[in-house]
């Protein structure tokens, strides 16, 4: 996962993610850096650990991947672009802890999101990820079969309910 770039990246898991080293996210990257980043999205969910950013550097790097959505739930205020997702004892866990892909309603699903946890709890406090391309590759070729050419409608509305 490194080749000849700067920055490390090391697998988590066999087939979803990599932890990523020695970048700095609170500068632009380099194109080098930036490129190869890009090219890791299109495989993994990447992770960078105890990164302290501000809310405009994560803004900032964020843009470097392409156009920032607008979710239509809970913006940060100030920030239209970022989704703030809190759970404490006045928000305790509901729609963000259901099994969900981030903004498949729309025409144009995003690449993915950029997440930042400020305060984790210390037992729970994760997020899961899927690779559907592996997932698929490990269908059978029948399996395969029955789903190739298939087309799903995902809807927001359902999902409105557990939001607010």
């Amino acid at each position: 996962l490194n080749g000849k770039y700067k920055a490390a990246a090391k697998p988590s898991t066999p087939a979803i993610g990599a932890v990523i080293e020695a970048l700095n996210l609170q500068r632009s990257l380099a194109a080098t850096d930036q490129t190869w980043l890009a090219d890791l999205l299109q495989e993994y969910s990447d992770f960078f650990r105890d990164r302290n950013i501000s809310t405009q550097q994560h803004l900032d790097f964020s843009r470097q991947f392409g156009t920032l959505a607008t979710h239509p739930v809970n913006p940060k205020h100030g920030f239209p672009r970022l989704l703030a997702l809190h759970n404490d004892s006045a928000r305790p866990l509901s729609g963000s802890a259901i099994w969900h892909f981030d903004m498949t309603w729309v025409p144009q699903p995003s690449l993915g999101s950029i997440t930042i946890a400020r305060k984790v709890p210390g037992i729970g406090g994760d997020t899961l990820f899927v690779n559907k391309k592996a997932a698929y590759e490990d269908l059978d070729e029948s399996k395969r079969a029955a789903v190739d050419d298939r087309c799903a409608t995902h809807r927001f509305q359902p999902m409105r309910q557990y939001l607010w």
